[in-house]
């Protein structure tokens, strides 16, 4: 299904394209160029236990209730409150770079339950001690270098047997025309530290979440 533009849309796009493929260069021959750099290629055992899923929303309800967890990049605090409803954790942690979206929505029960932290996600995550969460969800700085930061911290503080939670498994994001980095991230986690891959969700604009276990 194509993409429900208007006339003037379609033709400004058209224009567009064309530009990009005279300075950008994004293809040669049939495939992409060294522009789109490629991901690291998995080992087939730590695929071997994945589980696709639906959304989202499938992949934390099947997550354990209680606990101890986190959520890197909460904005407004929606997804928190989903988070809290059907996971039920023992602690919530919310980080934002600017928590005033959260507390201009002022979900009063949410803001009761879950400690919000202000600031830079990968030095807050690194004031808890090593192995405290049972899940870390990162869903904030998207860019290669901001979730790098946030993961490099975040795979230690991740209890064994736990699991780190990415949003937004994409190479691109069709909403703000702006490469991501979490799949490379969650790549080279996988490859470098024997990090598993549990649950890949689905989306319908493919903005698809990954779950990687730990190893114990």
């Amino acid at each position: 299904m194509p993409m429900l533009m208007t006339t003037e849309q379609n033709e400004w796009f058209q224009r567009m394209r064309g530009e990009w493929l005279r300075v950008m260069r994004p293809l040669e021959g049939y495939g992409p160029s060294s522009l789109f750099p490629r991901l690291r290629i998995l080992p087939a055992e730590n695929l071997a236990e994945c589980q696709l899923l639906p959304s989202r929303e499938h992949l934390f309800e099947k997550l354990p209730k209680g606990g101890k967890v986190i959520e890197v990049g909460t904005q407004e605090g929606l997804f928190a409150r989903f988070i809290l409803d059907h996971c039920q954790p023992d602690e919530l942690h919310l980080i934002d770079i600017d928590l005033k979206p959260l507390y201009d929505v002022g979900d009063k029960g949410l803001l009761e339950k879950a400690k919000a932290h202000e600031g830079d996600s990968s030095a807050i995550l690194g004031t808890f001690p090593d192995g405290y969460f049972d899940w870390v969800y990162i869903d904030g700085d998207h860019s290669y270098e901001g979730v790098q930061r946030d993961a490099e911290v975040a795979r230690l503080k991740v209890r064994p047997g736990g699991l780190l939670i990415f949003h937004d498994f994409t190479m691109w994001s069709p909403a703000e025309c702006i490469d991501y980095g979490i799949p490379h991230v969650v790549c080279e986690l996988s490859v470098n530290f024997g990090w598993k891959f549990v649950y890949f969700a689905l989306d319908p604009l493919m903005y698809c979440a990954v779950a990687l276990r730990r190893p114990e």
